[in-house]
Order: structure tokens, then C-alpha cells, then sequence
């Protein structure tokens, strides 16, 4: 077979040059650091290969620019770059642009996106010449080696790759997993840039608990690779079922070396499934509470006991990751997760008493879900609502199996514009698409206006443009004193206590810059209320209602965060006699502002008269946890 490109005859007479490329998630924030292309890299670099990563997520420029100046100054024979399924967007830019700016450059894409569909990944990318599929390490040294001496690929196992003469796909034989992880090199964290990514992550960003000051500096880290359990929304692919551990002599050598070069004081465990045996875990606690670490790991239900929470609490462990999903027997049955809903509860109790924070989703729209399925889930979220547990729906991602159902069932047409949507997201239910919209409607409601809220004592901005917030805790009531949290403009911003450890909301409202056009709108509203105080007929004071109305819905689309205007705008629906109007004006108010102990009553009033008494109940207790926690409207900030 011919060599996949015409090799420039430079490549004979020196070291090849490989550019890896990490996908970009972020410009200088938190984010995840993808440790499956640091192996990736050391495992070249160890083979002696020139190597250079390139990670835009360290960098403010456009891709383009930093992609044309890495090319330029490092002149590469081989550009390699992948990522998860939903990256391919991103990747599918690397290489466009790669292929443009180094059109002798062979482009090897990896990753997830690969391993779990090679042939759409391919097809999605005409870019790429070659992919690796599964575990990499020895697949790219293998790969690079047979670049450099134009000798044929179909001896390097884990390929798909273009046939240089007819264009057309073709595969290599599989190449197992790694049986034994230790003699793995470790990760390449200097190419990575972890000495930038350490410091990128503010209080109440990555895993709840895990950051509570700007000092935090966090390390990624992988004892293991892939999990035996079969949770039919999951894919792992790359990974594999079998269940692998690296030795804990391997795992404290590489801890302990970068911790000091890094200044690591914060662990990020990227373990799909932690320390499946109990003498593993205890291992692992007993020989990391030395190093002084806050850290985090996912674990399954069954592995929670009193015992092995109170040494991983004592050996710095505040975060512990594991799937709840669902809260409804008839949905944990259909994605195979193997527990209960007791064995959940009994978790979260054992967990919330240990003073470790739990991270965790309640997933909705499984195939076998209902609205009366989603409602368990509900009920027991707001019975619940002191875990704070995040909620989201089902993603169908390549290599999973309600994916692969979906695709058979025609529920996803073309896979390439099924991930470039960049929505993982559809409706796989028996639901209608009405009902299922219903659904994520009311979830979404739920989620933002029954939050576990903690009560800001102050929030302010220093003149060197920090900002310092100190809270009052409602798990513990102690105060807590953060700088620089990371705030979002999303309505739902959580953090967790400096002392008991526990996650909860904080009542802030991202307020936007007051403009002109919201000043003159307000000047508008009030010279209306002032003309309706005089309005002698119906038709009169309705016609005026209609004209505050309006301005009030123009000036909310600037500025949601001003409850006078939704009070008028909800006051003016009732004047004109509009009563669906006004509770969907007051559901919208609530979720603008869901900390508004008076919005609360308000809608609980107007359910009462709906004859909902079950809903008017939610919003009575809500509005009674506001005023215990001492919260009667919430900070802004900008």
C-alpha cells in the first residue's frame, strides 16, 4: 500500500514533528482538562519524537492565529487532535484550518469521537487522513513510526485511514486495551500546561466542595480506566468494560512528583468508577492524607458506608460523584443502573452526615420515562432539596445504547448533523413532543425556583476589581468568607461551605448595566401609571393596562431582574383580565428571581384559586425557607 501522503524527503533526515492540538472548550477559564491526550503526548515524546501542544484553552486568541504560529514556528510532519463525541465541531476546525495552513501534514484525529463511530467521524471530517481507534498510546507511536519511514499502516492495529490510491476507508485489526496501566509513561502535564490550568478554577466551579478559595490549585488525575457496569445512557468506549487499576506505588509516584512541581494542593479524580474494592480505597485514603490534598472521585451507590466516608473525609476527600438519575424504580430499572431508590437515599443521608458534598444528577427523559415517572423524581427533589443535586436530560451519545436504539429506530437521521447540533438531547420517550416539552419546562422550573439557598451578608467588589461575598451556610449556619467566587450569569449559582462542606445556592441576580433605552422605558411605565390613577371608564384603564404592558415586557427583555417590572407587568394582565397571562408573567418572575420570598406567596395564592393544591404546597414551602434562611430578596451584582 502506498504511504497515506507523499512524505516530504526533510521527514527521512531528521526527528518527525507531531503537533498535537487540544480542543478548545474555553478562553482562559475552568474547564476539563482532556488527560487522554497527555498519555497521548508523553507516550510520543517517550518514543522520541519531537512533540509540541498546542492548548487553545490557555490562550485568549482565535484558534486560527495560534494554529498558524504553532505551524509556522514548529513546522509539523504530523497533526493529531480528537476529543469527546460533541467536540467535533472543535476538531472538525482544527483540522480544517490544519489542513489549509500545512497541506503536507498528515492529520490524525482520536479520541471518543472516533472510537465509538470511526466511519462517521471520517466522513464528518474529510480532513483527516487517519484515526485512532481506543486507547492511543501505542497506536501513535506505532503510526508516527510508519509515517516517518513510509511503510504501510495495515500493520498498526487500532486504524482507520483513507487508502491513498481509491480514497476509500479502510480498518486495521483492534488493538486490545492496556491489560497493565504501569508501564503507561505518566501524563504529559508540561505540554498540557497544567502549571496555567492548576490556577484557572474559582470557588464554586469544577466538582461542588472541591474549590472554596482563589489559592486552589487542581491537578486532574486517573488511577483507573474503564467501568464494568452497563448504564444504557453511557459510553465508554475508548476505556472499555474491563475494569483496570494502576498500582498505588505508580499512582503516589506520579502524585508526589508533580504536586511540588506544580504546587498541586487540590485532586481531581477522573476515575469513571474509584477504587472498586473496599482494600483499594482504604489503601488509597491511608496514603494520601499525608500529602495534605483536597481531592474528588466518583463511586457507585453500593460502595457507600459510614466506615469508608469517614476515611476519605479524614484523608481530604469533600466531593464524591455518583449516579442517582433517577428517583423512579420503573427508570432506574430501564437504564440498568443496578440499585434502589432506598440505596440511594441511604447514600445521600451517609454522605450529607460525613460532611462530604455529593454530585450527582437526576436525568430525565430515559425512554421509559412518563410525566408520572418525572414527577417521583420531582417530589422527591423538593422533599430533598438540601443535596441540591443537579438536573439534566438523557444525552444520547455515540457508543451508548439508547443512542444505538435511537438510530435504529430512525429517532436520529444523519449521525455527522446529529453532533454538530451540538445538542445531545432528544425525544426518545413515548411522550408526545408536547408533553415532552411540558416536561422540560416543568423540570427546568423546579429546578431553578426550589434551590437549598445559603443568605449573602455581603457582596462587593474591591477597587482592584476582586470581588469578596460572605455567606451564612443553611446546612451549618456558619459564615463563610470567599474571594472571587465564580459567579455566573446564570440564575443558578452554587457554592459550598468552607466548614461543613455542603452545597447551596446563593441568591444573586446578575443585574446588566442600566441603559438608556430601560431608563426611558421606566419613565414611560410611570407617566402611564400616573395617567391610568385617572382614567374614568373601563375601556379608559384597560387601554392604558395594555400600553404599561407592553413597556414593561420591552424593558424586561433588557433588564429580567427588576421585580417592579414584573409586578406591573402581572398587574396589568389581571386589570385586563388576563389570568393565564399573569401566572405565566409570575412562573417567569420566579425564575428571574427565585429568591423572592413574596413572588412565592403570590403564586401560591393564584394556585390555590386553580384549585392545584398540591403545587400551591411547593411554593408555600419555598417561600417558608426563604424566611428561615433570613432571605428576603436577593444580591445583585454586575
Amino acid at each position: 500500500m502506498a504511504p497515506i501522503r507523499s512524505m516530504n524527503p526533510a521527514w527521512k533526515k531528521a526527528p518527525v514533528r507531531i503537533l498535537v492540538v487540544v480542543a478548545r472548550q474555553t478562553r482562559m477559564a475552568s474547564y476539563q482538562l482532556p488527560v487522554g491526550i497527555g498519555y497521548v503526548s508523553a507516550s510520543l515524546k517517550r518514543a522520541g519524537f519531537d512533540v509540541m501542544v498546542l492548548n487553545p484553552n490557555h490562550a485568549l486568541e482565535d484558534l486560527e492565529v495560534l494554529l498558524e504560529r504553532a505551524i509556522l514556528d514548529f513546522a509539523p510532519h504530523v497533526i493529531a487532535t480528537g476529543g469527546m463525541a460533541f467536540h467535533l465541531k472543535q476538531v472538525r476546525e482544527i483540522a480544517s484550518i490544519s489542513r489549509r495552513l500545512s497541506p503536507h501534514s498528515a492529520i490524525v484525529i482520536g479520541g471518543v469521537l472516533v472510537t465509538n463511530q470511526p466511519e462517521v467521524a471520517m466522513a464528518a471530517i474529510p480532513e483527516a487522513d487517519i484515526g485512532v481507534i481506543g486507547e492511543g498510546e501505542e497506536t501513535m507511536v506505532e503510526l508516527v513510526a510508519a509515517i516517518a519511514t513510509g511503510a504501510s499502516l495495515d500493520s498498526t492495529r487500532g486504524l482507520i485511514y483513507r487508502d491513498a490510491g481509491s480514497g476509500k476507508l479502510r480498518r486495521t485489526f483492534p488493538r486490545p486495551p492496556h491489560e497493565d496501566l504501569d508501564p503507561l509513561p505518566w501524563i504529559d502535564f508540561d505540554g498540557l500546561g497544567l502549571d496555567v490550568y492548576a490556577g484557572l478554577h474559582r470557588p464554586g466551579e469544577m466538582a461542588p466542595g472541591l474549590i472554596i478559595d482563589p489559592g486552589a490549585r487542581v491537578m486532574p488525575f486517573l488511577t483507573s480506566r474503564g467501568c464494568p457496569f452497563a448504564c444504557t445512557f453511557c459510553c465508554h468506549e475508548a476505556a472499555g468494560r474491563r475494569y483496570r487499576r494502576r498500582s498505588m506505588d505508580d499512582v503516589f509516584a506520579e502524585l508526589e512528583h508533580n504536586i511540588d512541581r506544580f504546587g498541586i494542593n487540590t485532586l481531581a479524580i477522573y476515575d469513571d468508577l474509584f477504587c472498586l474494592k473496599r482494600q483499594h480505597l482504604e489503601e488509597f485514603c491511608l496514603r494520601i492524607r499525608p500529602l495534605d490534598l483536597r481531592w474528588q472521585c466518583s463511586i457507585r451507590v453500593e460502595q457507600v458506608n459510614p466506615q469508608s466516608l469517614k476515611l476519605m473525609r479524614e484523608s481530604g476527600c469533600t466531593c464524591i460523584s455518583f449516579g442517582v438519575e433517577s428517583m423512579s424504580p420503573t427508570v432506574l430499572e430501564s437504564m440498568q443502573k443496578k440499585t434502589t431508590r432506598e440505596a440511594i437515599d441511604q447514600a445521600l443521608g451517609q454522605m450529607y452526615e460525613s460532611k462530604i458534598t455529593v454530585w450527582a444528577n437526576l436525568i430525565f427523559g430515559d425512554p421509559a420515562e412518563t410525566m408520572n415517572t418525572a414527577m417521583e423524581s420531582l417530589d422527591w427533589w423538593q422533599e430533598n432539596n438540601r443535596y441540591d443535586l443537579r438536573t439534566a436530560f438523557v444525552g444520547y451519545h455515540p457508543g451508548s445504547r439508547i443512542y444505538d436504539d435511537a438510530l435504529r429506530k430512525g429517532l436520529i437521521g444523519d449521525p455527522v448533523s446529529f453532533l454538530l447540533a451540538d445538542r445531545a438531547e432528544l425525544n426518545g420517550t413515548s411522550m408526545s413532543d408536547d408533553d415532552y416539552a411540558e416536561l422540560r419546562a416543568i423540570v427546568q422550573h423546579v429546578l431553578v425556583a426550589f434551590g437549598y439557598c445559603g443568605r449573602i451578608l455581603e457582596l462587593i467588589s474591591t477597587k482592584e476589581g476582586a470581588r469578596r461575598m460572605t455567606t451564612i451556610c443553611p446546612h451549618c449556619s456558619a459564615e463563610n468568607t470567599y474571594l472571587n467566587p465564580g459567579l455566573n450569569k446564570s440564575i443558578v449559582n452554587r457554592i459550598s461551605c468552607i466548614y461543613c462542606n455542603q452545597l447551596y445556592r446563593l441568591p444573586v441576580v446578575f443585574r446588566p448595566m442600566q441603559s438608556d433605552e430601560l431608563a426611558r422605558l421606566a419613565d414611560e411605565i410611570n407617566a402611564l401609571i400616573d395617567t391610568g390613577a385617572e382614567a374614568t371608564t373601563d375601556d379608559e384603564t384597560k387601554d392604558n393596562a395594555n400600553r404599561i404592558y407592553s413597556a414593561a415586557i420591552r424593558a424586561l427583555e433588557l433588564d429580567k431582574s427588576q421585580e417592579d417590572l414584573w409586578a406591573v407587568a402581572i398587574e396589568a394582565s389581571d386589570i385586563l383580565g388576563k389570568p393565564a397571562q399573569a401566572i405565566d408573567l409570575l412562573g417567569k418572575a420566579i425564575r428571574a428571581i427565585p429568591f423572592q420570598p413574596l413572588l412565592f406567596d403570590q403564586m401560591q395564592a393564584r394556585l390555590i384559586d386553580l384549585g392545584e393544591p398540591g403545587w400551591a404546597d411547593r411554593f408555600a414551602r419555598q417561600a417558608a425557607h426563604l424566611r428561615s434562611v433570613g432571605i428576603l430578596a436577593p444580591a445583585h451584582y454586575s
